[in-house]
């Protein structure tokens, strides 16, 4: 099938036969590949919507539940969306709801956009985009202000996220990834940031203030990041900025800076290998009032190979009363951790080139 274009022409999202081309209508005829919607031009093969110049569309009602409520239909095939400056939002009021899903059939690839706002309720994942083993890329846009069980902006479920040109920003996670989550659960999961940043995201209860990347089985959830900025992110356990567990990771040419956390205050690397060239890891913080945590200032190590080449570490604290016994208060640049009380004070190791 040969691209179609379709025009939203309405900043009103719902469907209603009155003429004017809604966002849900536009997503209905794209995943169709039809005129499921008469107001809007019908789908063919990899769809591009183009929204209005710098637009406000609210979203106030539930459209529809996938892994919990989403206010937009779920992307079940490729489709692009000229935002054009525009913003996609949760109104003030509505009830809880995620702004977008993808399923594994969807390539959901976002341009020029903002998504604020999307909060799923409670035990729901992914508060702007959840993508449930599909493949999603953001150009130039903005995922800020959105709040979720777990990867409080957004939720990449064994599938493939590309992030370019763009900010995941304010968004919170009641456990892990406070701005992503990267999940390989039921397959390999791919995260890449290409001149992104990543600032003043928040884990309330768990790790990956920043970006968290987990894994079940032997499925393997990889992170490359490019250029970026991972800052101001707050975890309440490990990793403030990153907290790579499993898979590999692979960060360059980046800043890891003013990030807190109870260990590993810039970045922890959990059971896998990660590569850091070029970067600055700066000012982050491990902070703890007990005998556990408080130590890897800069990034923490546990059970794990982190090669760092060409890079700078300075300015970070490990804040805590040490002990003979465990790891409190060590570390303040780099912290070999163990996990608990009955495990060795360190594990892991580092090389530096």
């Amino acid at each position: 099938l040969s691209a179609a274009t379709i025009p939203v022409t309405t900043t009103n999202p719902t469907v209603s036969a009155d003429g004017q081309c809604s966002l849900i209508e536009a997503i209905d005829n794209a995943n169709a590949d039809a005129a499921a919607h008469a107001d809007c031009p019908a789908g063919s093969g990899a769809d591009t919507l183009e929204l209005a110049s710098s637009a406000l569309y609210e979203l106030d009602q539930v459209h529809i539940n996938h892994y919990g409520p989403n206010g937009l239909p779920i992307i079940g095939s490729a489709i692009t969306i000229q935002g054009h400056g525009s913003t996609i939002r949760r109104a003030a009021g509505a009830p809880d709801l995620r702004i977008l899903a993808v399923n594994s059939s969807g390539i959901l690839r976002l341009y020029d956009l903002t998504l604020r706002s999307g909060d799923p309720g409670t035990d729901n994942v992914g508060g702007a985009v959840l993508s449930d083993a599909g493949v999603v890329e953001l150009v130039r846009t903005q995922v800020t202000e959105n709040t979720a069980q777990s990867g409080g902006g957004l939720y990449n479920d064994s599938g493939v996220m590309n992030l370019t040109d763009s900010e995941v920003s304010l968004n919170v996670a009641q456990d892990g990834g406070g701005g992503i989550f990267s999940n390989a659960q039921v397959g390999d999961a791919t995260l890449v940031l290409e001149r992104t940043a990543v600032t003043g995201n928040a884990s309330v209860s768990y790790g990956g203030g920043g970006i968290f990347t987990d894994y079940s089985g032997s499925w393997r959830p990889d992170l490359q990041v490019t250029s970026s900025m991972i800052s101001g992110n707050t975890a309440f356990w490990m990793g403030g900025g990153i907290l790579a567990w499993r898979g590999d990771t692979t960060i360059e040419d980046s800043t890891i800076s003013g990030n807190h956390a109870e260990s590993g205050g810039g970045l922890t690397v959990f059971h896998s290998t990660a590569t850091i060239a070029g970067c600055t890891i700066s000012d982050n913080t491990a902070e703890t009032a007990g005998d556990i945590g408080g130590a890897g200032g800069g990034i923490g190590v546990s059970m794990a190979v982190i090669n760092i080449s060409n890079s700078t570490i300075s300015g970070n604290e490990a804040r805590g009363a040490a002990t003979t016994a465990f790891y409190s208060g060590r570390g303040g640049g780099i912290g070999l951790i163990g996990m608990e009380h009955d495990q060795p004070e360190y594990s892991g190791a580092i090389n530096e080139n």
